[in-house]
């Protein structure tokens, strides 16, 4: 149960048309929710049409005066009435019952003497068990304005959340000073507790502020009440829809004032951990805050944010889906521990499977347990409905620290499912290894023939087919994928990628480089004009073929320079993609090579294969 105490220093705010609309904000979402009025010398509540079932209900002063009578606390559900609105039920515990004798009855109740001499802060506490008793989620209590005893019960014993609602002008936050101190007192005295502020300007005139006027009082209010940011602001509303006093959340869903209503009652839910929604409200808002790239990562921030995380764990220990969200903030703040332990039990409740395998693949491998992380990455790409980002990532991650990750990806069923995008980078990853290339062949050839597919897509696929085939051996089936010829490139107009393709596959098939190919290569750049290792290599290797060597050891030496900002090259000397410290060998053959004035790529060598 999370007790919710509306408070104002003076009227005319909208605290009570407030309160309504975020009690039918969360019994719409399946709660169950009482209202209580201690605004009990200007009661409301069953005013309202939707609580119009409670007139005539005996309520809080009633159970007061029964409570003086007996000197027993009275059953509390005797002064309880059940409203059905259309969307969900209420519960009202009014003011008291609407007779000529309320004013007398309520007269009759002396606070100071309720208190010092009558248990008074015991009755109050029984009141709060009893509520807890009849299974109430939420207890929303209209409280009086000003400087009074009431208001004190209201502010300071009842409640674990008060939302303080205030016209943003100085009679308001001047009034509200003490009153907000004295709440947040309230955890320095023995036996007080950590009771939670809201604040919510409201009636704020829905002006243009060419003046600053609004900004300049809310940067006060700020300043004097101490708070970050108000919950929301609730506007003033000119309709007449608001004299039927019906809620707005229900009645006019889609108007400006319900969506401000539904902010501060989504802000009531953050504020209790216990509520799971709350709890999903609160953790998103913190990963939103640790995303945003202006987030300074103060001491104190960290710490409240622990503070959310671990409250959160302790309510909803075994959600999945609260664990996966834990997760990420676990993860931005390099929790390795805490972002494991959500993580198994996102998997164990079903939820992001595929995604938490991965993740939890990877931090088990960066803590040394390799074969459990492994075989978490190798479930990853098992699956048929793992994403592409999961079985592109938990491939690569494989390929890192597994010999048999190329197995694991041929016998895939989540790759068989990819869109070609996808199965284009997996081809990637493929032409990393000899035994990849069969299956990057196949996939490359089902890309192409696949119509649906966007044009873009089957050309890269055409390109890797081309790379996959050279490696592979078959040479001349790589020359028929490439689809041009001498007379195309002498002619020009042809890609410099399918020119130097093409000129390695014909120096494989016939035994002979091409060099009239390479020399037009050779002569199309200068070194370090692109920053890609294997573009700078491929530079080297038409030069040295031409007998350009000086300038192919500069292009050589951009290719060493390129490194520092690349992923994993490819290597057009063994036509596959390279660790650094592969290619940076590769590197030194072909100037080995070059120096000894005979270059022979030793993916030239390779043993034709029939596929």
């Amino acid at each position: 149960m999370f007790i919710t105490s509306f408070y104002s220093f003076k009227g005319g705010v909208g605290r009570t048309m407030a309160l309504l609309n975020t009690a039918v904000f969360l019994a719409s979402k399946g709660r169950r929710v009482l209202v209580v009025d201690f605004d009990l010398e200007a009661p409301s509540l069953p005013t309202y049409a939707s609580l119009g079932c409670a007139q005539g209900t005996p309520g809080v002063v009633d159970f007061i005066a029964k409570f003086k009578d007996t000197n027993s606390a009275p059953d509390v559900s005797e002064y309880i009435a059940q409203c059905d609105l259309d969307e969900a039920a209420l519960w009202v515990m009014p003011a008291g019952s609407a007779t000529e004798s309320y004013g007398m009855r309520l007269q009759a109740i002396d606070w100071a003497d309720l208190y010092q001499n009558h248990n008074g802060f015991l009755l109050m506490e029984d009141l709060k068990e009893q509520w807890r008793a009849l299974d109430f989620d939420y207890v929303l209590i209209d409280s009086r304005t000003g400087h009074t005893d009431v208001g004190g019960i209201c502010t300071r014993q009842l409640p674990d959340l008060v939302v303080v609602m205030f016209v943003p002008n100085e009679q308001n936050i001047s009034g509200l000073e003490e009153v907000v101190e004295g709440i947040r007192s309230e955890r320095s005295r023995t036996g007080g507790k950590d009771i939670s502020l809201l604040f919510c300007p409201s009636n704020v005139p829905d002006l243009d502020d060419e003046k600053g006027i609004l900004k300049l009082l809310l940067e006060d209010a700020s300043r004097r009440l101490k708070f970050n940011a108000p919950a929301t602001i609730i506007h003033h509303y000119p309709s007449l829809d608001l004299l039927v006093q019906k809620p707005f959340v229900s009645y006019r869903p889609n108007a400006k004032l319900s969506h401000e209503y539904r902010e501060l009652g989504s802000a009531v839910l953050a504020s209790n951990l216990d509520d799971r929604d709350g709890a999903l409200i609160n953790i998103r808002r913190v990963l939103k805050e640790l995303r945003n790239p202006d987030f300074r990562a103060t001491p104190w921030r960290l710490g409240e944010f622990a503070s959310v995380t671990s409250a959160v764990r302790q309510f909803h220990l075994k959600d999945a889906e609260i664990a996966y969200e834990l997760s990420r903030i676990f993860s931005i703040l390099g929790d390795m521990e805490g972002e494991l332990d959500a993580l198994s039990i996102a998997i164990e409740g079903g939820v992001m499977v595929e995604e938490c395998l991965r993740r939890r693949g990877a931090i088990l491998l960066q803590i040394g347990r390799r074969e459990e992380g492994v075989r978490d990455l190798q479930e990853v790409i098992s699956r048929s409905g793992a994403s592409s980002i999961d079985v592109l990532h938990a491939a690569e991650t494989l390929r890192s620290v597994s010999k048999d990750w190329v197995s694991a990806v041929e016998d895939s069923p989540a790759v068989r499912n990819l869109d070609s995008a996808s199965k284009n980078s997996i081809i990637d990853l493929l032409l990393s290894s000899k035994k990849g290339l069969s299956r990057a062949i196949d996939l490359a050839e089902e890309i192409i023939v696949d119509k649906t597919t966007t044009r873009f897509v089957r050309t890269s696929a055409r390109v890797s087919l081309s790379l996959a085939l050279i490696s592979y051996g078959e040479f001349k089936k790589a020359l028929s994928v490439i689809g041009v010829s001498f007379k195309d490139i002498v002619r020009g107009g042809v890609d410099v990628v399918d020119q130097f393709n093409f000129a390695m596959a014909s120096w494989g098939d016939n035994g002979e480089p091409p060099v009239e190919i390479f020399d037009l290569i050779a002569r199309a750049a200068s070194p370090s004009r692109v920053n890609d290792p294997n573009y700078n290599q491929c530079l080297a290797m038409a030069n040295f073929v031409s007998g350009n060597t000086e300038k192919g050891f500069e292009f050589i030496q951009a290719a060493r320079d390129a490194m520092e900002s690349s992923g994993r090259p490819f290597s057009c000397w063994r036509y596959l993609y390279a660790t650094h410290q592969a290619f940076l060998a590769d590197l030194n053959a072909m100037e080995l090579q070059a120096e000894k004035g005979r270059i022979q790529p030793p993916v030239l060598k390779a043993r034709r294969i029939t596929r």
